[in-house]
This record gives C-alpha cells, structure tokens and sequence, in this order.
C-alpha cells in the first residue's frame, strides 16, 4: 500500500508540475491547431481554410482589432442559418471568452471584426464552433466527401476601433 501510494504521489506530482501538458506545450513550443482542413484559394488568389464542426488555432494578437472573414456555403443555407460562435481561449483552455456569435445566412464572405486591446502581443487560441457541417459529397452529390463547417479567410489585424 505504501509503494502504491508513493508511486500515485510522485505520477500526480509530475503531472501537475514539469510533466503537465501545459508545461511540456510551452517549453516544447506547441501549437494548438486542430479542426481545421488543408489551405485553398479562391478564383481571385484569396487563401482560405474550410473548419469542421469545431476548429482551433493558436496565433499572435498583433494588433488591437482582428477581422475574420467567414463563409458557410451549405445549399440550405437561407432555410437553415448557420451559427458560428467565435471564442478566444487564453491558459490552455481554461479561460474561454466569447467574441462573438454570428448567423451565415447567405453563401458569401463577410468579414466580422472584434476588439482586442488588452491581448495585443499575447499568444492566444481562436476556437471556432459551427452549429452543423455540411457534406458536399452526399448533399450535392460533388466529388468532396469532407463534413465542411464554415470557410475561414486569412485573419487580420488592424489599429483603430470597430466602426
């Protein structure tokens, strides 16, 4: 009992301390990125990535506004909006701030913008959460078998404040 108790003490120890997840990620350099398909472009050259149903990526807040530009391209997408809830998540997920909560309704690129001023300089994660996917393959019978959730442009940062 006494050697089970010692071993659980010194595992419990490390991973709280210099073995825990979030102190390996930061001296390790990691990134939280996940949810996310491959880069794309459109016809005029503008990069954009395609989320799933939950996507994260870690980036720099290098200025005091951020625009993210957002598209949901599902062939009901009058009939049935879409919710996108865009968080900000500071400590390794353990504070998570909404930023906003957007309804696509139209299949066209528009560009949300938030204010940021107290995070300017920090490494954050943006985690974007899309109430439903939609699976090209089976809703429009084209050769794209992926549960697509909204596109997300290349996000931005400005100086000034949001109109």
């Amino acid at each position: 009992l006494i050697i089970v108790s010692i071993f659980a003490g010194v595992h419990l120890w490390n991973s709280t301390h210099s073995l825990s997840l979030k102190r390996r990620t930061e001296q390790l350099g990691l990134k939280q990125n996940f949810g996310f398909y491959q880069r794309e472009s459109t016809d005029d050259g503008k990069e954009f990535r395609w989320t799933r149903k939950c996507g994260a990526f870690t980036i720099k807040i290098e200025k005091s506004i951020i625009e993210i530009p957002l598209l949901a391209s599902h062939p009901d997408i009058q009939r049935r909006p879409v919710k996108v809830e865009i968080f900000l998540v500071k400590g390794f997920f353990k504070d998570e701030e909404l930023l906003g909560e957007v309804i696509l309704d139209q299949s066209a690129w528009k560009t949300y913008e938030y204010e940021m001023p107290e995070e300017v300089g920090k490494e954050v994660v943006l985690l974007v959460k899309v109430s439903r996917t939609c699976n090209p393959l089976k809703a429009m019978g084209t050769p794209d078998p992926r549960n697509l959730g909204v596109a997300m442009g290349k996000v931005v940062f400005r100086d000034g404040r949001v109109p």
